[in-house]
């Protein structure tokens, strides 16, 4: 096979994808148009979970969307190769989003049981969001419950545990205001 058909392969299988997920899963997964998915990412929700995403979005090989709860993507998203959005609440992406390779997004961290010195069975669930016009660097973990305002920029390795105002340049651990944005 060719490297023209093996792209074309991998093109049709992400559409493919995007079409059994909306025809199998109408009540669950609501994909807006021209959106591509790698055959080699992941889309994964319960039975009562929503995965909604807008126009325009890309899902590279080896990311995971994932959804327990319900999961909003606005238009022109693209989620490159190895990073994840988990949500077990709910997790809301506006527009013209980009995240970049090995960024982890998670609405849930596993509660801890003292008396028995382990991880329990349950979460702690608090929800994100992010606004519009976001781009978020290299292996940075957005954790629960965090607000991420419009126009922000994360620097890579970050990582997001506060609140982000709009207009914001954050980077760190904990990510911290490095810069504002005009």
């Amino acid at each position: 096979m060719n490297l023209f058909t093996h792209k074309a392969l991998k093109y049709l299988s992400g559409r493919v994808l995007g079409f059994i997920l909306r025809v199998t899963y109408p009540s669950n997964v609501n994909l807006g148009t021209m959106g591509k998915i790698s055959f080699k990412a992941r889309v994964l929700f319960d039975k009562k979970a929503q995965i909604l995403i807008g126009n325009s979005f890309n899902l590279s090989r080896f990311t995971e969307l994932q959804s327990r709860g319900r999961l909003v993507i606005g238009d022109n998203f693209t989620l490159n190769e190895y990073s994840r959005v988990i949500a077990l609440g709910e997790i809301k992406i506006g527009s013209n989003v980009t995240i970049a390779r090995f960024v982890s997004i998670l609405d849930h961290d596993h509660l801890y049981d003292e008396l028995k010195n382990r991880i329990a069975n349950d979460y702690l669930i608090e929800n994100i969001s992010i606004g519009s016009n976001v781009w978020i660097g290299d292996k940075v973990t957005i954790l629960k419950g965090v607000s991420i305002g419009d126009n922000v920029i994360v620097g890579a390795n970050s990582v997001v545990v506060n609140d982000v105002s709009s207009g914001a340049i954050v980077a760190g651990i904990p990510a911290r205001v490095i810069k504002k944005r005009l």
